[in-house]
């Protein structure tokens, strides 16, 4: 981490190290470094936010509480750790969470059914997405009730896609493909 990011206070060591994913001997190539960083919530303005551009999450990636801005991921990698990762994303707080041209694999690692991404409040917009895994039971996207709204379009799935939708807020959810016959 940069000293320079650190005494500014935009990026903070993780207070939780353990947290970070743990990969086997036969991964160690695949693994150049592995940082674990919190975002204070007093650094993500509600006008101007925080992104993430070309990022490789190697575990779940949680949006807290105390977010009021948007949090925006473009063009980044989600893949699971065997045995470990069950959710990419969980979003909570009243902000805005952009996931734009990303891509998801191997979640749902001890129970099949978790979903990839599930959105406890706030917003939701999934875009030109990927969801590479094509196990027919693993589900896609969670929206919990008090989602006030989600926009979820443009995305492939390799399986039938599953949506579960429980928000009182509108959503739209519309021009994604999915295998024909099932997967």
């Amino acid at each position: 981490m940069h000293d320079r990011l650190r005494a500014r206070r935009v990026v903070e060591a993780a207070r939780d190290a353990d947290r970070v994913a743990r990969g086997s001997d036969e991964r160690l190539p695949e693994v150049v470094c592995v940082l674990l960083v919190e975002v204070p919530t007093w650094d993500v303005q509600q006008h101007a936010g925080v992104s993430f551009v070309n990022g490789q999450f190697m575990s779940s990636v949680e949006i807290g509480e105390g977010n009021a801005g948007p949090v925006k991921f473009t063009n980044c990698g989600f893949w699971g750790v065997a045995g470990e990762t069950e959710r990419h994303v969980t979003v909570r707080g009243s902000g805005t969470v952009t996931l734009d041209a990303c891509h998801f694999i191997s979640w749902a690692q001890k129970e099949k059914t978790t979903p990839c991404i599930v959105a406890e409040s706030g917003g939701l917009i999934l875009n030109a997405s990927e969801f590479l895994d094509n196990d027919p039971e693993k589900v896609h996207v969670e929206l919990r009730e008090k989602v006030q709204s989600a926009v979820i379009v443009a995305n492939r799935f390799r399986s039938t896609a599953k949506i579960t939708n429980k928000a009182a807020g509108d959503v739209q959810i519309g021009l994604n493909s999915s295998p024909k016959g099932g997967h």
